[in-house]
């Protein structure tokens, strides 16, 4: 029985299931007072749609291949993007 739990980020683009585990936290947030931060995982999903259409992105086949994970977790969470935006980058707990 923790006195806060505070979610550091990667909530997202670390395994298969982005939706599930974004969902999760989103309804502890919700229904516990989970802190929840956004981290550079999080960062790299909201950023995709604007870094793909950077020309060194479609000439690049290595950069292509390194971002696929990024591609699969932002069509995951595409509908949850202002959620995600919505976290914050850092948060101040006076204990």
């Amino acid at each position: 029985s923790p006195d806060r739990v505070v979610v550091a980020g990667d909530i997202v683009n670390r395994g298969p299931q982005s939706d599930g585990c974004l969902e999760l936290v989103l309804q502890l947030a919700a229904e516990r007072g989970w802190l929840l931060l956004r981290g550079n995982h999080e960062r790299y999903v909201l950023q995709y749609d604007r870094d793909r259409l950077r020309p060194e992105f479609a000439d690049d086949p290595a950069r292509r291949a390194i971002a696929a994970p990024v591609a699969w977790a932002h069509a995951q969470v595409a509908g949850r993007l202002d959620a995600i935006a919505a976290l914050p980058e850092q948060l101040r707990l006076d204990l």
